[in-house]
């Protein structure tokens, strides 16, 4: 009878550790305007509660993320812009609430919204896209692209005209209608 409780208390033990790596293996996804957002840490879920990266989330919101280390604190401030003034580009012919700006004859938009561009212009499952903010680096199909920024109202911008250059999205801006044609791979 001691051998069978033995077997029985052991064989429901096993189940339960399997139950707990199953669980534990299973990912956490974190899906932000539709995509996917891929994290040095991974969110997980600890003592029934679903932990999240805090800092690569507010960033890629447009926060400004510091740690105070002497108060043990987190500040994230959000972004200051005037949008008054902004004017915001189409994209196949529908209208978007990107904002625009053209300096020096190049096209730039607000970082965020010209990955969203990439990612509408290489699109999923032939196509991979992928952003690391803490290294400021766009990944296209496994390619590395590091991204320098611009300011403007507050906001970090980058060249769209850039990413054309590299290859990464291809597209035909119509300025008379502010309209970015795609150009699909």
């Amino acid at each position: 009878m001691y051998r069978k409780s033995v077997i029985v208390i052991s064989a429901l033990l096993f189940v339960f550790a399997i139950g707990g790596v199953w669980q534990a293996a299973t990912p956490v996804k974190i899906v932000l305007d539709g995509y996917e957002l891929k994290t040095e840490v991974p969110a997980q879920i600890i003592d029934g509660r679903t932990m999240v990266p805090l800092r690569v989330i507010a960033e890629t919101l447009g926060a400004q993320v510091e740690w105070d280390a002497d108060n043990y604190t987190v500040n994230i401030e959000p972004p200051s812009t005037t949008t008054s003034e902004w004017r915001f580009v189409s994209l196949n012919g529908e209208p978007t609430t990107w904002p625009y700006w053209v300096k020096d004859g190049k096209l730039y938009m607000e970082y965020r919204n010209a990955i969203q561009l990439v990612r509408e212009g290489n699109r999923a499952p032939l196509h991979s896209v992928t952003y690391f903010h803490h290294s400021s680096t766009l990944y296209v199909n496994d390619v590395r692209y590091p991204l320098s920024f611009n300011t403007q109202d507050g906001l970090q911008i980058v060249s769209i005209d850039y990413l054309r250059d590299l290859g990464i999205v291809n597209f035909h801006w119509d300025g008379q209608a502010e309209n970015i044609q795609l150009i699909y791979r």
